[in-house]
């Protein structure tokens, strides 16, 4: 009969579940990355293994970091400490003329002392009892400007005077200069010089740092005082 056609097709789709051919695993430690990875720490010819550890530890520190600074305030990244000296407005530093240099001091006694504009995690650069730069609490590749203000006072004409940062002191110290000056007339002399140092090394950052002055000639020094600007890295 007519009505009794068989249809063996069908539009419903069918899977293949026949199992696939599984080849066998190989141990990380059989791969072998003939170049090295430098992003990575590895030499050339690195197993898998340590790839891929080196590879979950960078993630972790980026992770950490990432961290890090969402939990900084970056409007402070920058900021500034101003030290101004009292006891040298009344009992001046003498420097012996020829006699090489001699520290500056800088109780930050003085009234205008101000360090109400830290950067974000940095108390102090600079340490009124020892009498010297701390700058140990900043990070690697931060950039310290300062304003150096001093008043000398030469008793002799053409008197040759200079001022330098000694930095890293007690490690492998270094001096940058800040002043070079002369002086043809004897009298009172005030100088306001800025410049800067940039934290490059741990030799920079976790050892001391002071003013120094030497001249041909005696002079007396009133230290006004510096600011510190600091820009963090």
């Amino acid at each position: 009969m007519a009505g009794d056609i068989q249809c063996n097709q069908t539009n419903i789709p069918t899977t293949d579940n026949t199992p696939l051919a599984c080849p066998e695993f190989t141990l990380t430690d059989c791969i072998i990355y003939e170049e090295a990875i430098a992003y990575l720490g590895l030499p050339e010819n690195s197993p898998m293994t340590d790839v891929v550890e080196n590879m979950m530890l960078s993630l972790i520190d980026a992770r950490n970091r990432v961290e890090i600074l969402e939990s900084v305030d970056v409007t402070k990244i920058n900021g500034f400490f101003d030290y101004n000296d009292l006891t040298t407005s009344s009992t001046p530093i003498s420097v012996v003329g020829g006699a090489g240099y001699t520290y500056l001091t800088n109780d930050g006694a003085g009234a205008f002392t101000n360090k109400l504009y830290p950067p974000n995690g940095v108390t102090d650069v600079w340490d009124t009892t020892l009498n010297q730069f701390d700058f140990s609490q900043l990070s690697l590749g931060s950039k310290v400007e300062t304003r150096l203000d001093i008043e000398v006072t030469t008793s002799s004409p053409n008197t040759a005077f200079s001022v330098a940062l000694e930095v890293a002191i007690g490690g492998s110290p270094y001096d940058i200069s800040w002043i070079n000056s002369f002086q043809k007339t004897a009298g009172v002399h005030k100088l306001v010089v800025s410049s800067f140092i940039y934290v490059g090394d741990s030799n920079t950052r976790d050892n001391p740092a002071k003013f120094k002055i030497q001249s041909d000639e005696n002079i007396d020094v009133k230290v006004l005082g510096w600011a510190s600007y600091i820009n963090l890295y």
